[in-house]
Order: C-alpha cells, then structure tokens, then sequence
C-alpha cells in the first residue's frame, strides 16, 4: 500500500556527525541530499517537520525497513526511550515562549476502509501529540479537510497540501509548523533600496536591500561571512551565511555538517558592523522520496520489500509512496514568518544609527545560507540555500 505526497557529490567523504544530536545530525544530511540533487535551485524546509512526520511512520516499521529507516533518521543505537526522548526534544521546541509565535502540530489521518492496527494510532495520538482522525479517502472532502487543517496550523500561509488521495491510500502522517518573530533589532525601512543580486546563474536581478548597522553575532573565516540576527527575547535567531566571493554556494555547501556546524556556533564573537541583506520570499515544494532514499531508507518506498507490520499486520503490503513537503518563508525588515508541512502517506493494492568601530561589512548580493535556530536547545526550525530569491 502506498503512502504519498505534494551533500556531497558522490564519491566525495560523508562527514562524520555521529556526535551531533540525532535530529541535527538528520538535518544536515537531508539538506546536503537536497542540495546534491538541486544544485541550481533555492531550497527551504523544515528538518523538525519532516523529522516528525517520518518519525511517526517509523514507529511502524519492522524488520529491515525499521533499521533503514532508524539509520536514515539518524536513530540507530537509541532505544524506545532514547527515540521517544528526540521526539519529546522536538515537540518541546520553544514551549510557554512568548517572544515569538511556534506551533507545532502532527496528526494522523486513517483510512476508515482499511483499518489501521489501534495500538499504532494510540501510540502516535500519545507519543506525538497527533490528532488522529479517520476519514473516507475515496471521498472528494478528505484532501479538503487535510488541506484545511494544514492551513489552520500555518496560519493560512499553506492553504493547499493536496489535490486528491487514492482511495487506497492507507493512512497520511502530517507535521505542521509554524513561526513568526520580530527581530530584536529592526531594519530601517527608510534604509532599504533596489540593488543588484546575481543570481546562482549568473543573472543580475534587482531586489529591495536592507541595511542595518550595529553590534551583531559575527564569525568569518577564508571560506565565508556569517552573522546570527537574534529575534525578540534572543531565544531563536536566523543565521546568514555568505560564501566568499572566489568560491560559492555549491562549494560551501559541500563542507557543510552537523559537526561543523557545531563548531561554527562556538565561534561568534559581538562585533559591530554593517550588514547588507535582501528582502526575500521563499516557497519550496518538494517530493522527498529521492532524497530520502538516497540517505538510505530505499526500502521502506519498495511496495516489494516495505515491512511496516506495526502500522498493519497480513496483506495487502504498505509502503510509502512518497513524503511531500511544503514551507513557505518572508523575511523583512519586521522580522520573518514561515511555515511547513509535511505528510507522508501509505497506500496500497488495497533609524539609521552609527555602529561603534565598526570592523566588518557583509553584503549578501549572491547566493547564500540561511539557518533559523533554537538557541537553547541548538534545534533548527528552518534551513534554505537562497539562490534565486523573489521580494
């Protein structure tokens, strides 16, 4: 039964983020798939929600298919509790914070037509949190109420997630997020003007610039530019990382891991500053299965050799047709609101201020990283490569 949905260059050296936490270990290597696949396109997704959505489904998985699947996931070695404890991290992301706005929100839709074992919905309804609900997906309002309730957990920035579900579809897990944040320190509006960013081929566009100048979180190296621009509360900020111009956004990207990363976060240092950043939007829609086979969880897409017995034990056989994702992003000179969602579904046959001594000056006119970060658990909401942005 079917489940579906709307790094490095090969032979080049997996980094190794086997001391990263599992869900930014997840992170990284999802991107870096990502990003080996749509090397000349801009990406944005949420590793929380697809993290989350995948991890329901693996609750279900057996055999071979659950070692893929943990080891995709970045799971392996953890026990019940050790993976219940990475889903508690996740769901527990910025709770009873006030400064700024995260939902996260999971939910479980089941085919009334082909029962699921109820001990596998009890578990996901307890374990994630996850409304279950059990809908008729032969029925023209079931891909109306999924996208419906997509939409209320987004806020109405992802109002569509399907157009139709096959009657045989066995069951969807869906994730939602949203955020929205003011930064601490605004752009100036009054600042902002028409520049030139050149794309990642090489086509010179005019987009709105902001400006803003202060003391901010900064780290550099031969290799690239970075400043954090910390929203209000300072609990989670957004990272922006400018590759140096005698190399690129593909080249950086490649060195990109988990660990690195970690050893990153440890470098910035207040200094202050001016930083030249482009307003931009961002709407990413995205087929994961490739990608995640390709972080090797091939077997679990196999209608031949998928074991999902947890989910629903005899015939007709369950596999995951496909994991689709959506996040949609804006940032400007307010601050930035984004959203995501991911489902994973079974089927089957069946004012302008001097900053002080200023030392460095970014000015993001090519493509660059962006990383919107939990600052106290280390999480990432958010992550995209911005080659290509719209204002």
């Amino acid at each position: 039964m079917r489940w579906p949905f709307a790094g490095n260059d090969e032979g080049a050296a997996i980094p190794d983020d086997s001391n990263s936490p599992p869900e930014i270990s997840f992170a990284f290597r999802l991107f870096r798939e990502l990003a080996r696949q749509n090397s000349s396109s801009s990406i944005f997704f949420s590793p929380c929600s697809v993290m989350l959505s995948l991890a329901m489904v693996y609750e279900g998985a057996t055999g071979e298919t659950r070692s893929e699947m943990a080891s995709g996931l970045q799971l392996s070695g953890l026990d019940t509790a050790g993976v219940a404890t990475v889903v508690a991290r996740l769901r527990s992301i910025l709770q009873g914070n006030v400064d700024v706005e995260l939902l996260i929100a999971n939910s479980l839709w089941c085919n009334k037509s082909i029962p699921v074992d109820p001990a596998f919905s009890a578990r996901i309804h307890e374990e994630y949190g996850a409304e279950v609900r059990e809908v008729d997906f032969a029925a023209a309002s079931a891909a109306a109420q999924i996208n419906a309730w997509v939409s209320e957990k987004t806020a109405g920035k992802i109002p569509h997630m399907v157009d139709c579900l096959d009657p045989l579809t066995l069951l969807v897990a869906l994730n939602a997020i949203y955020f929205k944040g003011r930064w601490q320190q605004p752009f100036h509006k009054s600042l902002t003007k028409d520049q030139i960013f050149t794309t990642g081929s090489g086509i010179q566009k005019t987009l709105p610039r902001m400006l803003k100048g202060g003391k901010v979180p900064y780290f550099a190296t031969s290799d690239f530019q970075a400043v954090a621009l910390p929203y209000q509360g300072s609990r989670v900020a957004m990272y922006v990382f400018l590759p140096a111009a005698k190399s690129s956004l593909t080249k950086f990207q490649a060195m990109l891991s988990a660990a690195e990363w970690g050893n990153w976060m440890k470098q910035f240092v207040l200094m202050g500053g001016w930083l030249h950043l482009p307003r931009f939007k961002m709407n990413y829609q995205a087929r994961l299965r490739d990608a995640l086979a390709g972080l090797g969880m091939a077997r679990a897409f196999d209608p031949k050799r998928a074991e999902f017995a947890g989910i629903r034990s005899g015939p007709p056989p369950i596999w995951i047709d496909n994991v689709l994702h959506h996040a949609v992003a804006e940032v400007n000179e307010e601050g930035t609101e984004a959203a995501a969602a991911t489902a994973t579904l079974m089927g089957g046959m069946a004012a302008r201020r001097e900053p002080p001594e200023p030392t460095f000056e970014m000015i993001v006119d090519r493509p660059f990283l962006f990383v919107i970060r939990d600052q106290a658990s280390g999480n990432i909401l958010f992550m995209g490569s911005v080659v290509d942005p719209t204002s």
